[in-house]
């Protein structure tokens, strides 16, 4: 079922024509964030993807949100300090209780800006304390539509593994 969700996730492509909600975070990756291999920490790295995923969810208007989930994620490549980093946060479904974002991380040598390539990617869901949440985001475009159409086969995918896992942790006497 991992790897179900893994491959939905590497198979989903996103381009310009998505017009929900986005923060895109664009910086370098400075020498504090090293790692002994001269690579960002993983744990720098999720720091980012937190941030950039926060700022997506606000501009939904609810300004008391908070992650709930944080899952799907891949490290595909490392990203080198020194490099140029983006952290691209979309939002693709809301629903009645969560915002469900999904994150792509690109770095790139400074020197090749235009370079980008993909160092990790993961999805996100937020939720507010209050259960405010705007009811839905627009979906004008077929992109806005195929990423929706996405969040659920992966919510989907997560409900399996949930009863696959649930099944697993029973005692043994119940299987």
């Amino acid at each position: 079922m991992r790897t179900k969700i893994k491959n939905a996730m590497l198979a989903e492509c996103y381009s310009e024509q998505g017009t929900t909600p986005r923060s895109t975070l664009r910086f370098v990756a400075g020498a504090n964030t090293a790692n002994w291999a001269g690579n960002a920490h993983g744990g720098t790295v999720m720091r980012w993807i937190h941030e950039a995923a926060t700022t997506c969810a606000v501009l939904l208007g609810p300004q008391n949100v908070r992650a709930r989930y944080s899952g799907g994620i891949h490290f595909h490549d490392p990203i080198r300090t020194g490099n140029l980093v983006e952290v691209d946060a979309r939002a693709i479904l809301v629903t009645n209780q969560d915002i469900h974002i999904s994150i792509l991380v690109r770095s790139a040598p400074t020197q090749h800006p235009d370079k980008l390539s993909l160092a990790t990617r993961c999805m996100m869901i937020f939720t507010t304390e209050d259960g405010q949440l705007p009811n839905s985001i627009q979906e004008r475009t077929a992109e806005d539509r195929r990423l929706a159409t996405h969040a659920r086969e992966i919510i989907q995918h997560r409900s399996e593994l949930t009863k696959i896992s649930d099944h697993l942790l029973r005692a043994p006497e119940q299987i």
